[in-house]
């Protein structure tokens, strides 16, 4: 009836104490001796006229101690006093700001029971704010999503009236976002928003989400493994997104100094009335199963989408849920071709498993790519979207250090030949050759490999963009011959095992009038580039003959670190640069075993040398069958992979740069709604580049980035935007976990809708602050009387 409550009602225990005082004043009455004595007669007398004043004195000092010792169990007790009930409606009503943090995430729509957790959510607050407006006027309603926690959707806003239905009608339109819940960002946000109002407000703030694990506990997720070949299983690993309790900052998340979520809600309880945690999940709604399978991966294999040239995918499939999963259906197409279907026959609770796919593209440009499976819990990520750029092929430069007009004679005449031959059968590679003088000016990026053949020596310009450009990524050869200086290679390239070559060159071996010669030799038979020759009974190789190399010192199983490997201080300070090990791939059959061909890391990319010409000056390799394999497949290893530049998460900017000789500054950006964004390149610091940059990528879909040419030629780039993989896992946290974590602060953990309309009447007005003074003045009121009364004593 009267509506009062207690934040800590067991501590009311304390009551029990009144007694003590009741206990003391009746054990403090003496026992008297009865004496007849004349002379006490007049005291007797006198007593009799005095007792009535005494007693009442001695029952109100009592009753003083009493209230005393009740105050001070409710002050411990902290009383709560809602609107309802007789002392709620007797009390003046204080406002309350009401703060919601709306869970908007993908994960959100999950279905279950035929609902989703985000209809639940939404359908609780409409009957929060309608309650609000019915019993509490006086407050007021802000609600901010995790998508966007820094911009409040309603900020403040009074309930009543037209504007209650307002809210409302925003409140039922509103679906899930495309972006993870960064819970981390939003609460420091919430946080920072309190600390600059001024004033003493009182605040309620309700957290509401589908208490996923992924979102408020590390992940423990294991998976098993397979012995399946085909599709290939292994673990899962954790992906992005995932924020826990105590886990560190993650980047592009808000600073929370690596202490977790707890710390922030006790923060947050500590300065408002109190945090409420609104489960939405669970069984009672939805989202609350873990059953649920998610495509989170398509993969070229290829290092370049070539025209006319078979391409190879990979669509990567988990299962989230407890259970296996049999004979799963995964559908891949591209724009304009039919659907290619591919199967996993069993996929293991907690396991991913990859389906090929093989496709042939027919035109060059942006081509749209989409991955399918049937429908179960979260709809959201059985679907993935990929932005392939197709070109002519994988872009080779090659260096020709000793030209010839002679058909044949060329340093580079039989490699362009393995690697791009003649007639209408595309190889997949698009060779461009230059000279020395061409090659000293030139840009770097746009190619995926490049063959330095025989080249006398390398300028330190150009040294230096080779730095940058292996660092970044790309894969360069060296082919030795009869005009490399050997000492610019081991000072500016070799640079005593700090540089790009991973030999230094000591002479020319072999025999000059080509009479004896000796044989090439397999070291690292599995390697991905020499893997096809491997084999005992192989016959590649055994008949190619070499008369000359160049001998060398490799740097065999020695790694030591002289700084930051493929760091931007390593490319402009050579001394800062890992010594790397070198790996001896072939080597001659010699006395010496000399290397034949070396290997590298550098930095991203990888570095080969081959100590002998690749235009058969020095040997015969050229007219054995071995030679266009042996290229096409080192090529192919070495090359930078330039096939899924247009594929990212939703959120992420897309950020480009254009050559500004080409392109026009102005770029126009259609979205997956449809509406198109026109966009002014920047001039990049070089002069030479313009820079795109679009940070409006909220929602999931092609992006397509339509450009001009300088000649009006019209140019299409497409870009994919995708939801974080790690949606698709439902699984729960630990609530009990949660709240031990949490511990005495004022969070509450509620389950339901209904729990938050109840939060509004719950919710009232403490009064320890009050109790506080009254027990302050019921003290000094009973010093008071005690020291009267006993002076009248």
């Amino acid at each position: 009836m009267f509506g009062i409550s207690f934040i800590t009602p067991w501590l009311l225990a304390g009551s029990v104490l009144i007694a003590a005082p009741i206990l003391i004043h009746i054990l403090s009455k003496r026992k008297y001796r009865i004496i007849a004595w004349a002379a006490m007669d007049f005291l007797l007398e006198a007593d009799r006229r005095n007792r009535r004043r005494v007693r009442l004195e001695s029952l109100l000092l009592l009753l003083l101690r009493c209230l005393a010792i009740l105050l001070i169990a409710m002050l411990v007790a902290r009383p709560v006093i809602p609107p309802a009930g007789l002392i709620g409606a007797a009390m003046p009503t204080v406002p309350i700001e009401r703060i919601v943090l709306l869970d908007d995430s993908p994960s959100m729509a999950a279905v279950a029971e035929n609902k989703t957790a985000f209809e639940q959510a939404a359908a609780g607050l409409v009957e929060f704010v309608r309650e609000l407006s019915r019993q509490r006027q006086s407050d007021t309603f802000t609600l901010r999503l995790t998508s966007h926690p820094e911009q409040p959707l309603f900020n403040g806003e009074k309930l009543g009236g037209e504007r209650t239905a307002d809210i409302i009608q925003r409140l039922e339109q509103l679906k899930p976002s495309d972006l993870s819940a960064r819970l981390d960002q939003a609460l420091a946000t919430l946080e920072t928003s309190l600390e600059g109002t001024t004033g003493r407000l009182h605040r309620m703030i309700y957290v509401v989400s589908d208490l996923r694990q992924a979102d408020w506990q590390p992940s423990a997720m294991t998976v098993a493994a397979t012995d399946e070949t085909v599709p290939t299983e292994q673990p899962l690993e954790p992906r992005i997104g995932m924020t826990g309790l105590t886990a560190p900052d993650q980047p592009g998340q808000a600073n929370t100094g690596g202490a977790g979520l707890a710390p922030m809600l006790k923060r947050l309880g500590a300065k408002s009335e109190g945090v409420y945690i609104v489960d939405a999940g669970g069984a009672s709604g939805g989202g609350g199963g873990a059953e649920n399978l998610a495509i989170i991966d398509i993969a070229p294999l290829d290092k370049a989408l070539a025209k006319g040239v078979e391409s190879r995918f990979e669509v990567t499939v988990a299962n989230y849920g407890q259970s296996e999963v049999d004979d799963l259906d995964v559908t891949f197409k591209a724009q304009g071709a039919l659907e290619l279907h591919g199967r996993i026959p069993t996929l293991r609770a907690g396991g991913v498993a990859s389906v090929p796919f093989t496709y042939t593209f027919r035109q060059v440009g942006s081509v749209p790519i989409e991955a399918r499976m049937g429908p179960d819990a979260l709809e959201a990520d059985n679907t993935r979207l990929y932005a392939a750029r197709v070109n002519e092929g994988v872009h080779v430069l090659l260096v020709d250090g000793d030209p010839s007009s002679v058909r044949g004679r060329s340093e580079t005449f039989f490699l362009d030949y393995a690697l791009s031959p003649p007639g209408d059968v595309p190889s997949g590679y698009v060779v461009e050759t230059v000279g020395e003088g061409q090659f000293e000016g030139m840009a770097l990026d746009r190619f995926q490999a490049i063959f330095v053949c025989n080249l006398y020596r390398i300028s330190e310009d150009r040294l230096k963009a080779l730095r940058a450009y292996v660092a970044a990524g790309g894969g360069l050869v060296f082919c030795l011959g009869d005009q490399v200086d050997a000492e610019v290679y081991n000072g500016l390239l070799y640079d005593e095992g700090r540089g790009l070559l991973p030999i230094k060159l000591t002479q020319i071996k072999g025999d000059d009038s080509q009479r004896e010669w000796v044989n090439l030799g397999l070291e690292a038979a599995n390697h991905p580039a020499l893997e096809v020759f491997g084999g005992s009974n192989n016959p590649f190789f055994k008949t190619i003959k070499v008369f000359r190399w160049w001998g060398s010192e490799a740097l065999e199983q020695e790694s030591r670190r002289a700084g930051e490997q493929g760091s931007e201080e390593g490319i402009r300070n050579p001394q800062s640069e890992i010594r790397n090990a070198a790996s001896v791939l072939m080597r001659y059959t010699d006395i010496d075993a000399s290397p034949a061909i070396v290997e590298k890391s550098y930095g991203a990319g990888r570095v080969m040398v081959i100590t002998t010409p690749t235009d058969g000056a020095w040997n015969t390799w050229p007219n054995d069958p071995s030679y266009v394999v042996a290229m096409l497949e080192t090529t192919r290893y070495i090359a930078r992979k330039a096939g899924d530049q247009g594929t990212q998460a939703v959120a992420t900017p897309i950020h480009f740069e254009l050559d500004s000789a080409k392109y026009a500054m102005e770029a126009k950006i259609t979205g997956p709604d449809g509406e198109t964004s026109s966009y002014a390149a920047t001039p990049a610091p070089d002069g030479k580049t313009l820079v795109v940059h679009n940070p409006d990528t909220d929602h999931r879909g092609f992006y397509s980035v339509a450009l001009t040419k300088h000649g009006g030629e019209a140019e299409t780039l497409l870009f994919a935007a995708n939801i974080d993989p790690a949606e698709g896992q439902l699984q729960r946290a630990n609530t009990d976990a949660l709240q031990q974590q949490l511990g005495d602060a004022r969070v509450q953990i509620i389950r339901g809708k209904a729990s938050l309309t109840q939060a509004t009447v719950t919710a009232g007005l403490e009064v320890w602050t009050w109790i506080l003074l009254v027990l302050a003045g019921v003290l000094c009121v009973e010093q008071l009387l005690a020291w009267a009364f006993g002076r009248k004593r």
